[in-house]
């Protein structure tokens, strides 16, 4: 499904239509919030509508949870990119001249990398710069020979990625508050598909805010903004 705009007098109503049109959940799309709305006179919505763009999750352009056939790799592929994998990171390693060890766990559709040195901090670099480069770098690599049967690779050094994860429900669940508190929306850093997963995933259950993302590429930044606008008139 390719991506539509929809309005609406609220971010809320604006997101409804969107499923309305596209036959989806909400878990089944992805969300930008191009524009939040702003009250008319005597505070009545509609001078400026809200304004969203709404998508299916996946880049294929299929409904989500739907493949086409032939698509899920084979165990041989797993097998062989999971020796790619292997070879590609190692030899990243010795450019950079890091010592360390290359453990692959394969999970579903997953490759999930764990390097295990003593440069750990090297390798994640600044708030986990470095070690999201690795990863696309080598997701690249994996694009460029697959074709269809698309496998990912994840890449980790000593448990980054579960400390990231804890940082960034902490995050979401501090700025819902906010949110709720204030009644105006907040935009996260930029961040990359698998951390604003996290985020998107811990405030799904939270009724009073709704989670979008703003900008282009992979880095999109997370919008938390109240599930109902704020009522001019409360002070």
């Amino acid at each position: 499904m390719k991506e539509i705009e929809v309005e609406g007098k609220t971010v809320q109503e604006a997101i409804e239509k969107g499923l309305k049109k596209t036959g989806l959940s909400k878990d089944d799309v992805d969300i930008k919030i191009l524009s939040e709305g702003k009250a008319g006179l005597f505070g009545l919505m509609g001078a400026n509508p809200a304004k969203i763009k709404i998508s299916s999750k996946g880049s294929t352009g299929e409904p989500a949870g739907e493949k086409r056939p032939g698509m899920a790799p084979s165990s041989q592929d797993l097998a062989e990119t999971d020796s790619s994998v292997k070879d590609k990171l190692r030899s990243i390693l010795n450019l950079m001249g890091v010592k360390g060890e290359v453990k692959t766990v394969i999970e579903n559709e997953y490759i999930h990398a764990d390097i295990q040195t003593e440069d750990s901090a090297l390798l994640i670099g600044r708030k986990g710069q470095t070690l999201n480069s690795l990863e696309i770098i080598i997701n690249m690599i994996l694009a460029k020979k697959q074709g269809n049967n698309r496998i990912r690779a994840t890449v980790d050094t000593a448990g980054y990625r579960e400390r990231r994860r804890k940082t960034l429900e902490h995050i979401a669940i501090q700025t819902a508050q906010e949110v709720q508190k204030t009644g105006k929306s907040i935009q996260l850093e930029p961040m990359n598909p698998g951390e604003r997963r996290i985020v998107h995933m811990s405030l799904k259950g939270n009724p009073d805010v709704l989670t979008g993302s703003d900008g282009q590429g992979d880095f999109r930044k997370v919008v938390i903004s109240p599930a109902k606008p704020a009522n001019p008139d409360e002070k």
